[in-house]
């Protein structure tokens, strides 16, 4: 309802007057977003702490895959390793099946690794398997 001459704005009960409040003004005026990302920090970090800038070179892994049809590579000697026994040499393994009645990941379709199945347990079954902790400080 607009307000009526004198500030008051009429209701449908002409007994009850009451008197017209304009609603509040915002607190601060809004900024363009632009000029709040452009903004420096508040609290700047001191000069000597901040981080060293992103190598421009990628960094080299060491050791690649010895399969000649494989392109991958890895920053350690075991990983490189795992690869191999998981992904090229799966047929030498004793794989690991589900203990999940139906569930299909048994026989030629089983774990190559009991923390993948430990995993699978977890996130595709939901059970409650708790992780282990770590000794030492």
């Amino acid at each position: 309802m607009a307000p009526e001459p004198g500030g008051y704005v009429a209701t449908l009960f002409p007994t009850r007057i009451t008197p017209y409040r304009a609603p509040p003004a915002s607190r601060r005026p809004l900024e363009p977003l632009l000029t709040r990302i452009n903004k420096p920090p508040r609290n700047p970090p001191p000069a000597n702490q901040h981080r060293p800038p992103p190598p421009t070179t990628p960094i080299s892994k060491p050791f690649p895959c010895p399969y000649p049809s494989c392109a991958t590579s890895y920053h350690r000697k075991a990983d490189c390793r795992r690869h191999v026994t998981a992904v090229h040499e799966r047929h030498n393994l004793t794989l690991v099946d589900c203990t999940v009645a139906k569930c299909g990941r048994r026989g030629r379709k089983g774990f190559t690794r009991l923390d993948h199945r430990t995993e699978h347990l977890r996130n595709f079954h939901k059970l409650d398997i708790p992780k282990k902790r770590r000794r030492g400080g």
